[in-house]
Protein backbone atom coordinates (compact mmCIF):
# COMPACT_ATOMS: atom_id res chain seq x y z
CA UNK A 1 0.00 0.00 0.00
CA UNK A 2 1.35 3.42 -1.33
CA UNK A 3 0.90 7.07 0.60
CA UNK A 4 -1.48 7.73 -2.24
CA UNK A 5 -3.73 4.29 -1.28
CA UNK A 6 -3.32 4.78 2.80
CA UNK A 7 -6.69 5.25 4.04
CA UNK A 8 -7.56 8.84 5.21
CA UNK A 9 -8.24 8.28 8.79
CA UNK A 10 -4.54 6.51 8.86
CA UNK A 11 -3.48 9.68 7.16
CA UNK A 12 -4.80 12.14 9.43
CA UNK A 13 -3.75 9.20 12.38
CA UNK A 14 -0.53 10.02 11.37
CA UNK A 15 -0.88 13.78 11.30
CA UNK A 16 -2.42 13.69 14.34
CA UNK A 17 1.06 11.98 15.82
CA UNK A 18 3.22 14.80 14.64
CA UNK A 19 1.35 17.30 16.42
CA UNK A 20 1.67 14.85 19.84
CA UNK A 21 5.60 14.36 18.96
CA UNK A 22 5.53 18.25 18.86
CA UNK A 23 3.82 19.34 21.54
CA UNK A 24 5.57 16.65 23.99
CA UNK A 25 7.77 18.05 26.49
CA UNK A 26 11.24 16.77 26.57
CA UNK A 27 12.22 13.71 28.21
CA UNK A 28 8.54 12.55 27.74
CA UNK A 29 10.09 9.88 24.82
CA UNK A 30 7.16 10.37 22.23
CA UNK A 31 9.23 10.19 18.92
CA UNK A 32 8.50 11.12 15.37
CA UNK A 33 10.72 8.85 12.59
CA UNK A 34 10.92 11.16 9.47
CA UNK A 35 10.00 9.06 6.39
CA UNK A 36 9.63 11.16 2.94
CA UNK A 37 9.28 8.42 0.66
CA UNK A 38 6.51 9.07 -1.31
CA UNK A 39 7.16 7.08 -4.38
CA UNK A 40 5.08 3.98 -4.93
CA UNK A 41 5.93 1.02 -3.19
CA UNK A 42 8.57 3.22 -1.35
CA UNK A 43 6.45 4.66 0.95
CA UNK A 44 5.75 1.12 2.68
CA UNK A 45 8.20 -1.30 4.05
CA UNK A 46 9.72 -4.30 6.25
CA UNK A 47 10.55 -2.30 9.98
CA UNK A 48 12.43 -3.70 12.93
CA UNK A 49 11.17 -3.27 15.71
CA UNK A 50 13.37 -3.52 19.39
CA UNK A 51 11.81 -5.26 22.15
CA UNK A 52 12.94 -5.60 25.98
CA UNK A 53 9.93 -7.62 27.54
CA UNK A 54 9.11 -5.64 31.13
CA UNK A 55 9.05 -9.55 32.66
CA UNK A 56 10.78 -13.28 31.65
CA UNK A 57 8.42 -14.46 28.70
CA UNK A 58 8.35 -16.67 25.55
CA UNK A 59 8.86 -16.68 21.64
CA UNK A 60 4.89 -17.09 21.35
CA UNK A 61 3.73 -14.56 24.07
CA UNK A 62 6.08 -12.02 22.20
CA UNK A 63 4.50 -13.38 18.66
CA UNK A 64 0.78 -12.92 19.65
CA UNK A 65 1.53 -9.50 21.52
CA UNK A 66 2.53 -8.11 17.79
CA UNK A 67 0.16 -10.70 15.70
CA UNK A 68 3.32 -11.95 13.92
CA UNK A 69 2.04 -14.33 11.38
CA UNK A 70 4.62 -17.33 11.81
CA UNK A 71 6.71 -18.13 14.64
CA UNK A 72 9.11 -18.41 11.71
CA UNK A 73 9.47 -14.83 11.18
CA UNK A 74 10.48 -14.02 14.59
CA UNK A 75 12.95 -16.75 14.50
CA UNK A 76 14.51 -15.58 11.65
CA UNK A 77 14.57 -10.91 12.46
CA UNK A 78 16.42 -12.75 15.41
CA UNK A 79 18.91 -15.04 13.55
CA UNK A 80 17.84 -17.86 15.76
CA UNK A 81 17.58 -21.87 14.76
CA UNK A 82 14.40 -22.75 12.77
CA UNK A 83 14.49 -25.94 15.56
CA UNK A 84 13.91 -23.18 18.51
CA UNK A 85 10.63 -24.26 20.13
CA UNK A 86 7.90 -21.29 20.43
CA UNK A 87 8.24 -21.81 24.18
CA UNK A 88 11.65 -21.28 24.11
CA UNK A 89 12.95 -17.76 26.66
CA UNK A 90 12.44 -14.64 24.96
CA UNK A 91 15.99 -12.70 24.43
CA UNK A 92 15.90 -8.71 25.50
CA UNK A 93 16.16 -6.92 23.31
CA UNK A 94 14.00 -8.93 20.88
CA UNK A 95 13.55 -8.23 17.21
CA UNK A 96 9.94 -7.78 15.92
CA UNK A 97 9.12 -7.56 11.85
CA UNK A 98 6.92 -5.37 11.46
CA UNK A 99 5.02 -3.17 8.87
CA UNK A 100 5.37 0.31 8.25
CA UNK A 101 3.55 3.02 6.25
CA UNK A 102 4.51 6.64 5.97
CA UNK A 103 2.52 9.14 5.34
CA UNK A 104 2.64 13.23 5.69
CA UNK A 105 6.07 13.07 6.57
CA UNK A 106 6.54 10.56 9.57
CA UNK A 107 5.93 6.66 9.86
CA UNK A 108 4.07 4.04 12.20
CA UNK A 109 3.50 0.54 12.12
CA UNK A 110 0.95 -0.35 9.74
CA UNK A 111 -2.45 -1.48 11.72
CA UNK A 112 -0.48 -3.63 14.06
CA UNK A 113 0.04 -4.36 16.49
CA UNK A 114 -3.20 -3.96 18.72
CA UNK A 115 -4.21 -4.35 22.13
CA UNK A 116 -7.31 -5.31 23.70
CA UNK A 117 -7.84 -3.23 26.91
CA UNK A 118 -8.16 -5.56 30.25
CA UNK A 119 -9.14 -4.48 33.64
CA UNK A 120 -7.19 -2.34 35.54
CA UNK A 121 -5.08 -1.25 32.04
CA UNK A 122 -4.26 1.93 31.91
CA UNK A 123 -2.86 3.96 28.58
CA UNK A 124 0.47 5.03 30.37
CA UNK A 125 0.94 1.27 31.28
CA UNK A 126 -0.04 0.11 28.08
CA UNK A 127 2.76 2.44 26.28
CA UNK A 128 5.81 2.19 29.35
CA UNK A 129 4.62 -1.53 30.62
CA UNK A 130 3.43 -3.62 27.89
CA UNK A 131 5.13 -2.46 25.04
CA UNK A 132 7.85 -1.40 27.41
CA UNK A 133 8.43 2.43 25.96
CA UNK A 134 8.54 2.00 21.99
CA UNK A 135 5.09 4.73 22.33
CA UNK A 136 3.95 6.95 24.76
CA UNK A 137 0.33 7.07 26.06
CA UNK A 138 -0.21 10.46 23.81
CA UNK A 139 0.81 8.19 20.91
CA UNK A 140 -1.93 5.17 21.57
CA UNK A 141 -4.17 8.27 22.44
CA UNK A 142 -3.56 10.31 19.30
CA UNK A 143 -3.69 7.34 17.34
CA UNK A 144 -7.21 6.01 18.44
CA UNK A 145 -8.87 9.16 18.64
CA UNK A 146 -8.97 8.69 22.81
CA UNK A 147 -10.21 12.19 23.74
CA UNK A 148 -9.71 11.16 27.86
CA UNK A 149 -6.88 8.72 28.06
CA UNK A 150 -8.62 8.21 31.78
CA UNK A 151 -11.24 7.03 30.15
CA UNK A 152 -10.67 3.79 28.56
CA UNK A 153 -12.90 0.37 28.30
CA UNK A 154 -12.34 -3.25 28.80
CA UNK A 155 -12.36 -5.00 25.42
CA UNK A 156 -11.90 -1.52 23.87
CA UNK A 157 -9.24 -2.19 21.09
CA UNK A 158 -6.42 0.02 20.32
CA UNK A 159 -4.03 0.71 17.24
CA UNK A 160 -0.58 0.93 18.98
CA UNK A 161 1.56 3.35 16.76
CA UNK A 162 5.41 2.14 16.69
CA UNK A 163 7.11 4.98 14.80
CA UNK A 164 9.28 3.40 11.85
CA UNK A 165 10.66 4.87 8.71
CA UNK A 166 11.10 3.75 4.96
CA UNK A 167 13.71 6.48 3.81
CA UNK A 168 16.86 5.75 2.80
CA UNK A 169 19.80 6.97 4.26
CA UNK A 170 23.34 8.72 3.12
CA UNK A 171 21.13 7.77 -0.37
CA UNK A 172 21.85 3.63 0.96
CA UNK A 173 18.54 1.57 1.55
CA UNK A 174 18.60 0.19 5.17
CA UNK A 175 16.37 -1.20 7.49
CA UNK A 176 15.42 1.61 10.84
CA UNK A 177 15.60 -0.37 13.89
CA UNK A 178 12.93 1.22 16.49
CA UNK A 179 15.14 0.96 19.92
CA UNK A 180 14.37 2.28 22.96
CA UNK A 181 17.87 3.50 24.45
CA UNK A 182 18.45 1.58 27.75
CA UNK A 183 20.01 3.46 31.22
CA UNK A 184 23.64 3.96 31.14
CA UNK A 185 23.76 3.77 27.08
CA UNK A 186 25.69 6.79 24.92
CA UNK A 187 25.70 7.26 21.43
CA UNK A 188 29.18 6.31 20.62
CA UNK A 189 28.17 2.89 21.95
CA UNK A 190 24.80 2.40 20.02
CA UNK A 191 26.31 3.65 16.93
CA UNK A 192 29.23 0.93 17.53
CA UNK A 193 27.01 -1.91 18.33
CA UNK A 194 24.73 -0.63 15.42
CA UNK A 195 27.49 -0.51 12.82
CA UNK A 196 26.93 3.10 11.97
CA UNK A 197 28.00 6.55 13.01
CA UNK A 198 27.68 8.75 16.11
CA UNK A 199 27.05 11.49 13.35
CA UNK A 200 24.50 9.38 11.47
CA UNK A 201 22.22 8.31 14.96
CA UNK A 202 22.38 12.20 15.67
CA UNK A 203 21.00 13.65 12.40
CA UNK A 204 18.48 11.07 11.77
CA UNK A 205 16.95 11.46 15.30
CA UNK A 206 17.40 15.33 14.94
CA UNK A 207 19.81 15.36 18.48
CA UNK A 208 21.47 18.42 18.71
CA UNK A 209 24.38 16.71 20.22
CA UNK A 210 25.68 13.49 22.40
CA UNK A 211 24.75 14.59 25.47
CA UNK A 212 21.15 14.80 24.41
CA UNK A 213 20.84 11.55 24.77
CA UNK A 214 18.05 9.92 26.97
CA UNK A 215 17.40 6.60 28.87
CA UNK A 216 14.05 5.28 27.77
CA UNK A 217 14.45 7.82 24.39
CA UNK A 218 13.09 5.83 21.02
CA UNK A 219 15.71 5.99 18.65
CA UNK A 220 15.39 5.49 14.76
CA UNK A 221 18.79 3.71 14.06
CA UNK A 222 19.56 2.51 10.36
CA UNK A 223 20.55 -1.27 10.32
CA UNK A 224 23.12 -1.55 7.27
CA UNK A 225 21.49 -4.57 4.96
CA UNK A 226 22.00 -7.20 2.40
CA UNK A 227 20.67 -6.46 -1.04
CA UNK A 228 19.68 -9.30 -3.38
CA UNK A 229 19.95 -10.48 -7.03
CA UNK A 230 16.36 -11.70 -7.04
CA UNK A 231 14.26 -10.36 -10.14
CA UNK A 232 12.89 -7.04 -10.64
CA UNK A 233 9.50 -8.60 -11.10
CA UNK A 234 9.33 -10.71 -8.02
CA UNK A 235 6.84 -9.31 -5.30
CA UNK A 236 9.74 -9.56 -3.00
CA UNK A 237 12.27 -7.44 -4.99
CA UNK A 238 12.87 -5.03 -2.63
CA UNK A 239 14.14 -7.30 -0.26
CA UNK A 240 16.34 -5.95 2.90
CA UNK A 241 18.01 -8.49 5.09
CA UNK A 242 19.95 -7.29 7.98
CA UNK A 243 23.45 -8.50 9.10
CA UNK A 244 22.74 -11.20 11.33
CA UNK A 245 19.18 -12.05 10.64
CA UNK A 246 17.57 -13.95 7.85
CA UNK A 247 14.08 -13.83 6.04
CA UNK A 248 12.19 -16.85 4.29
CA UNK A 249 10.95 -16.08 1.08
CA UNK A 250 9.59 -17.82 -2.08
CA UNK A 251 6.62 -19.35 0.59
CA UNK A 252 9.23 -20.21 2.75
CA UNK A 253 11.08 -22.45 0.35
CA UNK A 254 14.59 -19.80 0.32
CA UNK A 255 16.09 -18.67 3.42
CA UNK A 256 18.20 -15.62 2.98
CA UNK A 257 20.37 -14.73 4.87
CA UNK A 258 23.24 -11.86 5.44
CA UNK A 259 26.93 -11.50 6.63
CA UNK A 260 28.71 -8.49 6.94
CA UNK A 261 31.38 -10.30 5.27
CA UNK A 262 29.64 -9.75 1.75
CA UNK A 263 26.67 -7.27 2.25
CA UNK A 264 24.96 -9.62 -0.52
CA UNK A 265 22.58 -12.02 0.03
CA UNK A 266 19.99 -14.11 -2.34
CA UNK A 267 22.27 -14.63 -5.39
CA UNK A 268 21.03 -17.16 -7.99
CA UNK A 269 23.34 -19.55 -9.58
CA UNK A 270 22.87 -20.65 -13.09
CA UNK A 271 19.27 -20.36 -12.20
CA UNK A 272 19.64 -23.94 -10.07
CA UNK A 273 16.51 -23.58 -7.33
CA UNK A 274 18.30 -24.83 -4.04
CA UNK A 275 21.85 -24.55 -4.60
CA UNK A 276 24.47 -23.02 -1.41
CA UNK A 277 25.46 -19.99 -3.08
CA UNK A 278 28.25 -18.20 -0.92
CA UNK A 279 28.04 -20.31 1.93
CA UNK A 280 32.23 -19.41 2.17
CA UNK A 281 31.26 -16.08 2.86
CA UNK A 282 28.78 -16.60 5.52
CA UNK A 283 25.79 -16.99 3.22
CA UNK A 284 22.55 -18.61 3.42
CA UNK A 285 20.84 -19.40 0.90
CA UNK A 286 19.17 -22.69 1.07
CA UNK A 287 15.73 -24.75 -0.30
CA UNK A 288 13.77 -26.14 2.18
CA UNK A 289 11.20 -28.37 3.04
Amino acid sequence: MTAAMAPPQLVSVLVALLCVAAASPAGVGAARFVCNATAPRASTCQALVAYAPPNATTLAAVRALFQLRSHRALLASNGLPLSTPPSAPAPSPLRVRLPCLCSGGAGATFQRPTYRIRAGDTLDAIARGVFAGLVTYQDIAAANNVSDPNKIAVGQELWIPVPCSCDPVAGQPVVHYTYVVPPGASVAAIAQDFATTEATVLALNRMPDAKSLLAGQVLDVPLRACSSAISSTAIDRNLLVPNGSYILTANNCIMCGCSSYTWHCCDVSNGAAGSLIGVQAGINVVEMD
